[in-house]
């Protein structure tokens, strides 16, 4: 069963959110925190966009989010900015393949029915 879209983001930007604001924690390779308070506010932003339908602004806010990381300072260190990289084109993933512009109808379902090689019958 396909989960719903809305849930698919949420998670998405919940894994986002967690990443910058453990960033701002006060350790040594961390996100500024005008920087991590940018971020939250793109990921803001994704979330309303997506909600409300305006899927074109919603990719065009999580393709900010990865451009925002790129731009963090090298002391953030490599491994905290290529995962929050990782998690924004995630983003931009679910939102191409899951927002809906309001009117626009629903994607079909994906094909049910029987699996498998024809003819096929088993050990049994």
């Amino acid at each position: 069963m396909k989960r719903p879209a809305r849930t698919s983001l949420a998670l998405a930007l919940t894994a986002c959110a967690v990443g910058v604001s453990a960033c701002d924690s006060g350790d040594e390779e961390t996100i500024p925190s005008s920087a991590s308070d940018e971020l939250l506010a793109v990921l803001s932003d994704v979330e309303s966009n997506f909600d409300s339908g305006a899927c074109s602004s919603a990719t065009t806010d999580a393709s900010q989010f990865v451009l925002a990381v790129n731009a963090l300072p090298k002391e953030v260190g490599f491994e905290v900015k290529d995962s929050l990289r990782q998690a924004g084109e995630n983003m931009i993933r679910l939102i191409e393949s899951e927002c809906q512009e309001p009117g626009e109808p629903p994607p079909a379902p994906p094909p049910s029915g029987a699996t498998g090689e024809a003819g096929f019958e088993g050990d049994g």
